[in-house]
């Protein structure tokens, strides 16, 4: 007899594949008072003209963080200094 592995995702039961992905991919219900959230609405929130924004540590790119930057304030004019 072969026993199931723990984790392993039981066999069809019914529901498609997509929704059994949604529930085991949906957030916490526990981060609904959390800091979690989108980067665009971090940056929208925390981000104002003006600031002083340094880019990058310990060799990396952060392309995610100065694309987000860039898409939220396009089209504006933030003045923005760079280190």
């Amino acid at each position: 007899m072969i026993k199931a592995q723990i984790g392993a995702v039981p066999a069809a039961t019914g529901t498609d594949d997509r929704s059994r992905l949604r529930e085991m991919f949906a957030p916490s219900k526990s981060y609904a008072d959390s800091k979690i959230m989108q980067l665009g609405d971090a940056i929208r929130k925390h981000f104002k003209a003006g600031l002083t924004v340094h880019f990058g540590y310990a060799g990396a790119t952060p392309m995610a963080a100065s694309n987000a930057l860039v898409r939220v304030f396009a089209g504006t004019r933030p003045d923005f200094s760079e280190l």
